[in-house]
């Protein structure tokens, strides 16, 4: 991948005439580089800024322009890939850039120099319509307002092209089970007044399950939840007279692990271990969830690009954008995991016709059935005033007047529906998984009508836009109504409010005395009583966006040094934030999740802000340009801020630029971060009070109001060489950003964890039962809600604003060109991030340094390698153009749920926890992501006329991690992470260009 700072090949490009694309001959256009609203005739940048030209798009060779991005040495943490059931949670096609890992609310989003309202890279706009992309690096709310603290993204479309091209591009792994297919489209033409370019793209994106990578299955990973099903139910105990005696024992359902199924106990099979298998001192019935999993999800998409522009006069232009996206994500995920909501379940009487749990006593010579009273003779046993079971005078011996029992027991852990009995057909797709809670319809669109007016005999023109942005998202959640659910267990739902929903194994086989055969079923469930209480949820999001901005730009004055110039504009805004959550949310009639509820959200803002480029020196000392900008913006529900920013850019000497800015910068909290009411979503945690290790829970989420804006002070300072006339090029950066009141959501673990602590502080035994129910029944955090069983059912969180947050890296790159007159030309560029420090401090005593971690438990830090470095060799020859790339990042430390884990394997005690296999690979007895290098090579020709005069004609074939390299197997969540690991293994792809 080829980046450059100050390439005059790009000016070169962007001035040609002739070729399509470019501009007309001879017209020399003034550009607005990224970073400055003053117009200039070159690229001349002040701050630090990279810029990603077609070819360097090309060159990437994936469809989704979020991963270029990621691929960026200084971007970290960019959701590319799938993990449902991570802590972090991953759908895969929502990708925005994340400079310096300081979080997608860091960076700013531009398409052509104005702001869009989403920041999904992947669905902005036709990769063919792209000229280039700047990525200005430091902070920049000065100019454009929020969110510009870690930088800017400015996508510039291509606005002058001739002529018409298509390409075809097929990206497929070598083992042939995942691939992304794009067909573009690019026309324009010279009107008798202006210019005319429309763009489009057709994509798709292949699914990649977690079983079309099976090394990454259990044992080393995780696959399978103790939210069984069947599931796990909490049985009374009785003495030797039968009795009770006031406790109970948990025990897996008495058909669990009973048959294995097609798939065998193969985890990387589809339907494997379909009644669950016994774990955990016969305690739990695991069910395995792994086949319901993808590491891509399926995606289908299609963006246009249109550009018209109209010259009234010499002086007077008005140009039309519009840009169009629809994108469907298609995810998979298991039958429900309710997230420890069991608790909201009364007791399922032993009445129940599904109940298998017999009634049994150990008189001394193991377990016997036992029988109770029924006085009345009508088959069910007489109950006392306390609805406890009236025991047969002999209740080891069947006599007139008793009829045996089966005990009434609580649901420790239960999915309602897995892979045994009648399932589900509504959003259940043919292998067996659900639709997923990443399943999304997206529309986008977005108008801009610009009118540009040059006064004459002057320089300065004047620019006025007005746009309108619309982005529309719609869900699909599998879930199931709770309502149902709890009629279902007194047996009052089907067409006659008389039949049962059986959650237990009995759907299947059949159970006597507690033993289980697969000859027959119990009690199966009706396809009535399934489809009641199984239901979709239908989510729609929308926002409006409105923005209408007004531009002066012109020479002010003259100074020794040269021209002052400068930039003065205001701009208003106006967005709306609608969600509309089912009618089964907003009752809190759902068994996953619980409540969300309907809101709608409004802000304006006001901005007036200035620009001078202050030419202060020009003679023998060199020359230097000096830039003062500021900005000030009103909110209708945060306040006002105003932020400058100082930058210079010295030149002493033809050879070296030295470039230093400050600047202060700030994010406004978002209308969700804020107003949204209760938001419900399942989260992976561990739970030491309880045992719990890896399980899904209800974390809901609220927004608060007296959120106010983070803050930064952001520093940069670098200098580069020009050497052997412009053939060689070296440079560094430094950058620092000094974050105060930094916008976190609070995160589940923390809460938990801190419960804990407190718990230990006390003085109390995590091992004496009492202590523990002592401790929820006077101290525990209120956040925490747990059931009767001390199973935490809900996780309460919200918003805050955290403490401090300081990032320093540094970026080095190089450029070196080779020309020869017999073998071509060779370019070598080479580009390096080393993350200095992340140090966070967050409140609550989570504090530390993010380099060089996983930070799984950290949600405002994302895996962040010390060292992420890129290089890159192209050969030109003739019509010949190899590319050899690689691309390297730095080890990661694990230290979320995986530490404890791999530390448990090594030391030899994973028997101890019975869920825990033994891992015989190296990676299991490590702590830690290896470093990784991929390789990738490509090699195209180009036929100038081959189909007709000026018709280019490009073919180009290549792969992607040419040598296959795979990450190691890690004993976490999905057997890698994701945000830094790439399951795709090689990939290889062919192009074709074609001039039309």
């Amino acid at each position: 991948m080829e980046r450059r700072y100050v390439t005059p090949l790009i000016v070169s490009l962007l001035l040609m005439g002739g070729s399509p694309g470019y501009a007309e001959e001879g017209v020399i256009e003034e550009i607005i580089v990224t970073g400055s609203y003053i117009k200039r005739d070159n690229f001349d940048f002040l701050s630090p800024t990279q810029v990603i030209d077609q070819d360097d798009i090309v060159a990437e060779a994936t469809p989704a322009l979020g991963e270029i991005m990621a691929n960026q040495t200084f971007n970290f943490g960019s959701d590319i890939f799938a993990n449902g059931y991570a802590r972090r949670y991953q759908e895969g096609n929502v990708t925005t850039a994340n400079l310096r890992g300081l979080g997608a609310g860091a960076t700013l989003n531009l398409v052509d120099g104005k702001r869009i309202s989403q920041g999904n890279l992947n669905n902005m706009i036709p990769q063919i319509a792209i000229e280039r992309i700047d990525i200005l690096k430091d902070g920049a709310s000065a100019l454009y307002g929020s969110d510009a603290v870690a930088g800017v993204v400015n996508i510039i479309p291509k606005k002058r092209f001739n002529g018409m091209e298509t390409s075809f591009f097929r990206n497929q792994d070598s083992k042939g089970d995942h691939g992304e297919s794009v067909i573009d489209f690019i026309m324009g033409s010279q009107t008798d007044k202006g210019h005319f370019t429309f763009a489009a793209e057709w994509r798709r994106r292949d699914e990649l399950t977690q079983q079309e990578r099976p090394e990454y299955r259990f044992p080393e990973a995780f696959a399978r939840s103790e939210t069984g099903n069947p599931g796990s139910y909490l049985v009374p105990d009785r003495g030797a007279t039968g009795a009770l005696t006031g406790s109970s024992t948990r025990l897996p359902d008495p058909g669990c692990g009973l048959i294995d199924g097609p798939g065998g106990t193969n985890e990387a099979a589809i339907r494997n271990n379909i009644s669950g298998q016994v774990k955990y001192n016969n305690q739990i019935c695991y069910f395995y969830f792994g086949e319901f999993f993808n590491y891509v999800n399926e995606n289908r998409q299609i963006s246009t690009y249109t550009d018209y522009q109209y010259a009234f006069t010499d002086n007077l232009e008005m140009s039309l954008d519009f840009m169009f996206s629809k994108q469907n994500t298609r995810g998979r995920s298991s039958p429900s995991n309710p997230g420890g909501r069991v608790d909201l379940l009364p007791p399922i009487l032993g009445d129940h016709p599904g109940n298998p749990y017999r009634a049994m006593a150990d008189r001394g010579s193991g377990l016997e059935p036992i029988f109770a009273q029924d006085g009345d003779g009508d088959g069910v046993p007489d109950r006392d005033a306390s609805d406890v079971v009236l025991l047969a005078p002999d209740p080891f011996t069947q006599s007139a007047g008793t009829v045996p029992f089966n005990e009434d027991v609580v649901a420790a852990d239960l999915r309602l529906f897995g892979k045994l009995g009648n399932l589900p057909t509504n959003g259940r797709r043919s292998d067996g998984a659900n639709t997923a809670e990443h399943t999304f319809d997206r529309l986008n669109w977005r108008i801009i009508n610009t009118w540009n007016y040059r006064i004459p005999d002057t320089s300065w023109d004047v620019a006025f836009s007005a746009s309108y942005q619309r982005n529309e998202t719609d869900e699909v959640r599998k879930n199931a109504s709770l309502n149902a659910v709890l009629l279902g267990m007194e047996g009052k739902l089907g067409v006659n409010r008389d039949e049962y929903y059986n959650p237990f194994s009995t759907v299947a086989f059949t159970c006597v005395d507690r033993v289980c055969s697969d000859t027959g079923l119990t009690y199966a469930n009706s396809d009535d009583v399934i489809n009641t209480i199984d239901i979709m949820s239908n989510f729609n999001w929308y926002t409006n966006y409105y923005v209408y901005d007004l531009l002066a730009t012109g020479d002010l004055f003259e100074i020794p040094g040269g021209m002052v110039a400068g930039a003065v504009g205001v701009s208003f805004t106006d967005y709306e934030e609608v969600v509309n959550e089912t009618p089964a949310a907003n009752a809190c009639d759902r068994w996953i999740n619980g409540c969300a509820f309907d809101y709608t959200a409004d802000r304006d803002t006001q901005s007036a802000f200035f620009e001078l480029a202050i030419p202060v020196l020009n003679g023998a000392i060199g020359e230097m340009e000096v830039q003062l900008a500021g900005r000030y913006t009103r909110y209708s529900d945060v306040g006002s801020t105003f932020d400058p920013k100082i930058a210079f850019r010295w030149t002493p000497v033809d050879m070296l630029a030295v470039r230093a800015s400050y600047s202060t910068a700030f994010i406004a909290p978002t209308l969700t971060q804020m107003f949204t009411p209760k938001f419900s979503y399942l989260q992976t945690v561990d739970d030491p009070l309880s045992g719990d290790q890896g399980t899904f829970r209800t974390n809901t989420l609220t927004g608060n109001p007296n959120l106010i804006s983070e803050e930064a002070d952001v520093y940069n300072i670098g200098f580069s060489f020009n050497l052997l006339d412009g053939d060689l090029t070296l440079g560094v950066d430094y950058s620092r950003f000094d974050f105060v009141d930094r916008i976190t959501e609070t995160n589940a673990q923390n809460v938990i964890d801190a419960d804990f602590a407190a718990f230990e502080a006390s003085g109390r035994d995590v091992t004496n039962p009492a202590d523990i129910d002592n401790w929820m029944a006077c101290c525990a955090d209120l956040a925490l809600i747990r059931g009767p069983s001390g199973t935490l059912s809900e996780i309460l969180t919200s918003y805050v604003n955290a403490q401090t947050m300081d990032v320093t890296s540094w970026d080095f790159y190089g450029t070196y060109n080779l020309y020869t007159e017999d073998y071509g030309n060779v370019r070598v560029d080479l580009n390096a991030t080393w993350m200095e420090k992340y140090e966070y401090d967050l409140g609550d005593g989570l504090s530390g340094d993010g380099v060089g971690k996983q930070n799984d438990t950290i949600s405002a830090v994302p895996p962040t390698p010390e060292w992420r470095v890129t290089g890159i060799v192209n050969w030109f020859y003739d019509n010949h153009h190899v590319m050899l790339r690689g691309r390297w990042t730095d080890e990661v430390m694990l230290d979320g749920l995986s530490t404890g884990l791999n530390a448990l394997a090594a030391a030899g005690s994973y028997g101890t926890l019975g869920f825990i296999q033994f891992c015989d690979k190296p990676s299991c007895y490590r702590n830690v992501i290896d470093d990784e290098l991929l390789i990738d090579i490509s090699y195209a020709y180009q036929w100038d006329n081959l189909l007709g005069d000026d018709r280019r004609t490009r073919i180009e074939i290549g792969a992607r991690n040419v040598t296959d390299e795979m990450p190691d197997v890690q004993m976490t969540l999905g057997g890698m992470d994701t945000f830094v690991s790439d399951p795709r293994g090689r990939m290889i792809y062919l192009r074709l260009e074609q001039g039309i």
